[in-house]
């Protein structure tokens, strides 16, 4: 892009064919939002009973991102306007922080202050 105008026009999957376009353009577009200092958001907040978070997400991800979700977590109902959620264990919270973070710079929407 130039001055908001396209000036080449490339087709997904970049680099692997295997990789479904989706995935890569699902990416591409979290890093052009973080680059823009609008990174997509994500909630976690605790489970009653402890010992688990609940992750809601408000945009689509990758899909290697949600196998990961799928592997270390449960999906649940969607609640409050998300697009999907999941339940994930307290132990897999650093590294699942880590991905969305490193991986697909995800933010967590800020804690309510009371």
């Amino acid at each position: 892009m130039e001055d908001g105008v396209a000036t080449k026009i490339f087709q997904f999957p970049v680099d692997d064919p295997v990789v479904p376009a989706r995935d890569e353009a699902w990416r591409l577009q979290l890093a052009i939002d973080a680059e823009r200092g609008r990174p997509q958001r994500y909630a976690i907040e605790p489970t009653a009973g402890g010992g688990s978070s609940l992750i809601r997400f408000f945009s689509p991800i990758p899909g290697f991102a949600e196998r990961y979700l799928q592997l270390v977590g449960m999906p649940i109902a969607v609640t409050s306007g998300a697009l999907f959620a999941f339940r994930v264990p307290e132990a897999a919270m650093p590294d699942l922080i880590q991905l969305l973070t490193e991986l697909l710079w995800l933010e967590p929407v800020p804690k309510e202050t009371k």
